[in-house]
C-alpha cells in the first residue's frame, strides 16, 4: 500500500517528455492560456512587472516547444534547447537594436524585446505543430490554431483539463 502511495504521489513528477507528441500538442494551447492568465496582472503593471510577466510564460512554453522540436528534428532535447535559446537571444538583441536604432529606447523596448521572444516562441510551436502533424488525416491544424491563438482564457474551448 505504501508503494502504492509513493507511485501515486510521485506521478505528477514524471517528465513531460514521456507524453505522447499528439497528448503534448493537444494540451498546449491550454498550457499557453494558463500562462497568459497567471501573469494577467503582471502584464498590467510596471516595466518590470511586464518584462517578468513574459518570462514567466516564455519558461511556461519552451520545455514543451523543446520536446515537439526535439521530435521534428531527431535531436536531442539538450542540443534543441541550445539552438532556441540561441535564436533567442538573437531576436531579443535584434528587438533592442531596432528600437534603440531610431531613438526610442528605454522600458518599451525592453518590454518589446521580453515580448519578442513571446511571440516567437508562438509561433516557433506552432510551426513544429504543423510540421509533425501535416501528414496525419484525423488532425485539423485549423481547429488547433485558433485554440492555439486564442488571447483570452475566457474565449478558450478547452476543458479545465486542458488547462
Amino acid at each position: 500500500m505504501k508503494l502504492l502511495l509513493l507511485i501515486v504521489a510521485l506521478l505528477p513528477l514524471v517528465p513531460l517528455r514521456a507524453a505522447e507528441p499528439g497528448d503534448l500538442i493537444e494540451r498546449l494551447p491550454g498550457i499557453r492560456l494558463k500562462a497568459l492568465a497567471e501573469t494577467a496582472s503582471l502584464r498590467e503593471g510596471s516595466t518590470a512587472e511586464m518584462i517578468k510577466a513574459a518570462v514567466a510564460v516564455r519558461d511556461r512554453l519552451l520545455p514543451s516547444i523543446v520536446i515537439l522540436e526535439s521530435k521534428l528534428e531527431g535531436k536531442s532535447d539538450k542540443e534543441v534547447r541550445a539552438v532556441i535559446e540561441r535564436d533567442l537571444e538573437a531576436i531579443s538583441r535584434d528587438t533592442m537594436i531596432r528600437g534603440n536604432s531610431v531613438g526610442r529606447g528605454g522600458s518599451i523596448v525592453s518590454i518589446e524585446s521580453a515580448w519578442a521572444v513571446v511571440s516567437h516562441l508562438e509561433a516557433r510551436a506552432s510551426w513544429c505543430v504543423w510540421q509533425l502533424m501535416k501528414d496525419f488525416k484525423g488532425f485539423e491544424f485549423d481547429d488547433w490554431h485558433k485554440r492555439w491563438a486564442v488571447e483570452e482564457e475566457e474565449a478558450a474551448a478547452g476543458t479545465p483539463d486542458d488547462r
